[in-house]
C-alpha cells in the first residue's frame, strides 16, 4: 500500500519539485524517502493491463542532449477505464551517482461513441498509448518505471539505459555533464554574449511547414489500434502514426517527446538556433523571421537577447498559417520579397561577420529563379551561410540555396544533430577566418 499512500499524497499537496511546470517533474525531496521505498515493494506482477516499451539506446537531440524516452500501450477494459488517473513513476540510476525520481500524469481519454462504432470492428480493439521522455547525459543508467492507478494496480519494468559514443559531443561543448539526469523541457538560450566574439545576423526562414518552432508539450495520451478497421481499409491506412518512423499502430492522439518524422524538421529549428548561439561565441546577434510566402517579418530584434528568444518561441507559437492573402500570391511576389530582405539585411550587415540563413530545406525548390533578380543585391562584407534541415543530404537547391549560392556563400544540409554538429565546428573555423580579412 506504500505507493498508493504515496499518490494519494502527490494529488493532495503535490509531489513536484518547486517551480516545475507541466506533466513531467522531478519529485520534491520530502517525498524520495517514500518513493524509494515503494519501489522497492511494487510487485513485479502486473495488475494493470499495460505493456512498456522503452528503448535501449537514447537518442541526440538538436540541442546535443541525450532523450531517454518509453510508451505505454493499455487494452481500454478494467481497470483501465476512462476517466481513470494513471501516474508512472520513473527511478533513473546513473552509473556513478544518486538516483533521480520524476513523475508523469495521465489521464485516461474519453472515447468518441462515432469514433468507437466507425473506425474500431471489435470494442477489445481499442488501446491507447502513453509517452514519456526524459534527458540524460552521457552515461549508463538504470531505469525503473511504476505505473499505478489510484486503487493500487501496478505494472513495472527496469531497463539499462546506455548512450552512444556519440562523435558529434567531441565536435562541440557538451551541455550536460556525464550522469546527469532531468526532465524534458524545452530550454530557453541564455542570451550569454562574449565580449570578443562573433557578430551575426539571422535570417530565420519560417512558414506553414516549420512552425511552431517547438516541441510538442500537450497531452502525451494517444489512441490507438492494431487490428483490421471495421471498414476494411487497406493497409495504407494502418500505417503508423508514430513520429519516430517506427512501425506500429495509429496514434490519433498528440506526442510531446519531442521526436522528428524523418523528412520533418519543424521542431527543430528552435533547439538549433539556441545551440548554434550557444556553440557559437556571440558579441552581438539581430535576428528576423520571416514568411516569404505571406510576405512578412515575424519577428525582429536588432539585439537579440534571452527576452527576445522567448519572445521569438510566443511569436511562432501564435503564428496563423490557416490563411494567405491574394495579394501575397501574386506570381514573384514571395521571391520580390525575399530579395528585398536580404538586400535590406546585407547592406545593414557591414557590422556583421557573418549573415545566416537558418531554415527548413524545400522554399520553391521546384521553380525557375531568375538571378537577375539577385543582382540587385549589394555585395556582403561578411560571409553568407544557409544551414538548411532536410532528411534528404545534397538535395538539390531550393529558393535560399540558390540566393545564397549567387552570394558566393555556402549552403550546408543539416539532417541529424550529428551534422550540425559537423556544421558547427565548420563555422567557428571559417568565420573567424573571414573577420580577419
Amino acid at each position: 500500500m506504500m505507493l498508493r499512500a504515496c499518490l494519494v499524497a502527490f494529488l493532495l499537496l503535490g509531489g513536484l519539485a518547486p517551480g516545475a511546470a507541466g506533466a513531467q517533474a522531478l519529485l520534491q525531496e520530502r517525498y524520495r524517502a517514500e518513493v524509494m521505498q515503494a519501489f522497492d515493494r511494487t510487485p513485479k506482477e502486473s495488475s494493470l493491463p499495460c505493456q512498456f516499451s522503452i528503448p535501449g539506446v537514447p537518442r541526440l537531440d538538436f540541442l546535443f542532449r541525450y532523450i531517454g524516452s518509453y510508451t505505454v500501450t493499455c487494452k481500454w477494459e478494467e481497470p483501465v477505464t476512462p476517466g481513470v488517473k494513471l501516474r508512472a513513476f520513473l527511478r533513473i540510476t546513473p552509473e556513478q551517482g544518486s538516483p533521480a525520481l520524476m513523475i508523469e500524469r495521465y489521464d485516461v481519454p474519453q472515447l468518441p461513441q462515432h469514433n468507437a462504432s466507425s473506425v474500431y470492428a471489435k470494442p477489445n480493439q481499442i488501446q491507447f498509448q502513453m509517452h514519456g521522455s526524459f534527458v540524460l547525459g552521457p552515461g549508463r543508467y538504470k531505469l525503473e518505471t511504476v505505473l499505478t492507478d489510484e486503487h493500487n494496480h501496478t505494472c513495472r519494468v527496469e531497463k539499462t539505459l546506455v548512450t552512444a559514443e556519440d562523435d558529434a559531443l567531441r565536435k562541440i561543448t557538451p551541455p550536460l555533464k556525464p550522469g546527469a539526469v532531468a526532465p524534458l523541457r524545452n530550454r530557453p538560450w541564455d542570451g550569454a554574449l562574449a565580449r570578443y566574439g562573433l557578430r551575426l545576423t539571422i535570417l530565420l526562414n519560417v512558414n506553414s511547414t516549420n512552425a511552431p518552432g517547438v516541441y510538442n508539450q500537450e497531452n502525451p495520451i494517444g489512441i490507438s489500434q492494431n487490428m483490421p478497421r471495421a471498414d476494411s481499409q487497406n493497409a495504407q491506412d494502418n500505417r503508423t502514426g508514430d513520429p519516430s518512423g517506427h512501425n506500429g499502430p495509429i496514434i490519433l492522439g498528440p506526442r510531446r517527446d519531442g521526436k522528428l518524422q524523418e523528412t520533418s524538421f519543424d521542431g527543430s529549428l528552435l533547439p538549433s538556433l539556441n545551440s548554434l548561439l550557444s556553440q557559437l561565441a556571440c558579441q552581438s546577434v539581430k535576428l528576423i523571421a520571416f514568411d516569404a510566402d505571406r510576405q512578412k517579418e515575424i519577428f525582429h530584434q536588432d539585439s537579440f537577447d534571452a527576452r527576445g528568444y522567448l519572445q521569438l518561441d510566443k511569436s511562432l507559437r501564435n503564428l496563423d498559417t490557416s490563411t494567405i492573402s491574394a495579394e501575397s500570391l501574386k506570381k514573384g511576389a514571395w521571391l520580390q520579397f525575399l530579395v528585398d530582405l536580404t538586400g535590406r539585411e546585407i547592406a545593414a550587415s557591414k557590422n556583421s561577420d557573418a549573415v545566416i540563413f537558418l531554415g527548413v530545406w524545400g522554399s520553391h525548390y521546384n521553380e525557375k529563379v531568375s538571378r537577375e533578380l539577385f543582382e540587385s543585391i549589394p555585395d556582403s562584407p561578411a560571409r553568407i551561410f544557409y544551414l538548411a534541415f532536410s532528411a534528404r543530404a545534397g538535395a538539390d537547391e531550393d529558393a535560399i540555396g540558390k540566393l545564397t549560392h549567387a552570394l558566393h556563400g555556402k549552403t550546408f544540409p543539416v539532417n541529424s544533430p550529428q551534422t550540425l554538429a559537423d556544421v558547427l565546428k565548420k563555422l567557428k573555423a571559417e568565420i573567424p577566418a573571414a573577420n580577419s580579412n
